[in-house]
């Protein structure tokens, strides 16, 4: 089985397993650096963040935040949680646009 899979069937699992009045679910993603730069590192988050949020939303999940974010040798890797409901500490959480900026 490769990683993917692995990945799919733990996730599937975690919904399951889940009470069915909250989903809750952690994803992770890793996206490489191509060096240290402040520019490397924005493109790389917002990559890792980018996956972890479609997952999320193809999940049906609406409430999406960054749980930990980690530089590990020439990779950002992000661990995001997700639910399809308001949690009691949405009101200590802060909304972060990670949309690229497009110039207009």
């Amino acid at each position: 089985m490769n990683l993917r899979r692995i990945l799919t069937l733990t996730l599937t699992l975690l919904v399951l397993a889940s009470p069915a009045w909250a989903r809750v679910v952690s994803f992770r993603a890793a996206a490489p650096l191509g060096d240290q730069s402040d520019p490397s590192i924005d493109r790389a988050i917002k990559g890792a963040v980018d996956r972890c949020v479609r997952e999320a939303t193809a999940m049906g999940l609406s409430w999406i935040w960054l749980q930990d974010a980690a530089v590990v040798g020439d990779k950002i890797l992000i661990q995001m949680v997700a639910s399809d409901d308001a949690s009691d500490e949405a009101d200590d959480l802060t909304i972060v646009d990670v949309t690229p900026n497009v110039p207009r």
